[in-house]
């Protein structure tokens, strides 16, 4: 009888660190269902950044304005108590929707449960985390606020 092999410890080393390629359509239905959780929660005027602020809050962060000339749009700031999104007050309408739906993709995709929609352990993706989920918080932006909106010109 042909004997098992023992699994080593380098084995298990180069398992969790070796960086797996996903393919782009793994990111585009994480970034499709992140759309659809915010599109969810939106009522009102979506010209308006007050709308997506309403979605904001209703999906547990908290929206704070500051006001910059420096360039900073906004950023989002996770924490134990509650999450925060800020963003520009002085920048135009629109840059400031742009920027409350990029940075509730980050909140969505920080504290979000694992079964709402499709997450593949983040370890895996190549590159780093923040990297991944930028790029899949600008998906969700392009599928929300882009010309082929799947949502919002329906």
């Amino acid at each position: 009888m042909p004997r098992k092999r023992t699994p080593r410890i380098s084995d298990a080393f180069l398992y969790k660190t070796r960086p797996r390629r996903v393919r782009d359509e793994n990111l585009t239905e994480i970034a499709q269902s992140v759309a659809r959780v915010i599109h969810s929660h939106l009522e009102g005027n979506l010209l308006t950044a007050d709308s997506w602020i309403a979605a904001a809050r209703a999906l547990g962060a908290r929206v704070q304005a500051f006001r910059s000339s420096s360039g900073v749009q906004g950023f989002y700031r996770g924490g134990a108590i509650q999450p925060v999104i800020y963003y520009n007050i002085a920048a135009p309408e629109h840059e400031k929707i742009r920027t409350i739906v990029h940075e509730l993709a980050h909140h969505i995709l920080a504290t979000w449960p694992e079964t709402a929609f499709p997450r593949t352990n983040w370890e895996y993706y190549q590159g780093d985390r923040q990297t991944t989920q930028h790029r899949i918080a600008r998906l969700v932006e392009e599928l929300l606020l882009g010309e082929d909106s799947l949502f919002l010109n329906k």
